[in-house]
């Protein structure tokens, strides 16, 4: 069996569901999750009311809130019809596999998205081969990595002690 592959259509939900219910997931995720990645268009269009609201906010909405910014019928019923594809979802999740998963989703749509802007462009004749060597860089680059670098205020301790500490080595006696 191979677990490298992911049921992407599936995975669509989980992304619905910790985007509503996990701030720190939808804020790792918000810069580079785009609504039109979801094919399932309900998830598109509530996608699209958090998106929007955490660009203005920046932070989750709350049910309510994302009622209230329901103003269309079509709205309503896309909430609606999100909301019963992730009710019974289980609610924890491994965060590696999470974050793992996550990153494979992104990056695939994005290469996908991106090779179909790459063949509108060549059907314009606008082809710019350095430019789409950088979107698809950009595309298979996708980390939500957030635990890069050092945390002064936390690490101020261990980056004293490290600075303090005296290296002992044997000389080479070479200048």
């Amino acid at each position: 069996m191979n677990t490298d592959k992911l049921d992407l259509d599936f995975f669509e939900n989980i992304i619905l569901l910790k985007s509503l219910t996990d701030e720190t997931y939808l804020a790792s995720i918000i810069d580079t999750v785009k609504p039109h990645y979801f094919k399932n268009k309900d998830i598109q269009s509530v996608f699209s009311v958090i998106k929007d609201y955490y660009s203005k906010r920046g932070v989750k909405p709350n049910t309510t809130e994302i009622k209230a910014h329901l103003v269309t019928e079509e709205l309503k019923e896309s909430f609606r019809k999100a909301i019963s594809l992730i009710k019974d979802l289980d609610k924890n999740y491994n965060i590696d596999e999470l974050t793992s998963n996550t990153e494979k989703f992104l990056r695939e749509k994005a290469v996908y998205h991106t090779m179909l802007e790459v063949v509108d462009d060549i059907n314009k004749n606008n082809v710019d081969t350095s430019n789409i060597l950088n979107k698809f860089e950009k595309a298979c680059n996708i980390s939500l990595a957030t635990n890069i670098g050092l945390d002064l205020l936390e690490d101020a301790s261990v980056i004293i002690d490290d600075l303090t500490n005296e290296e002992k080595y044997i000389s080479s006696k070479w200048k």
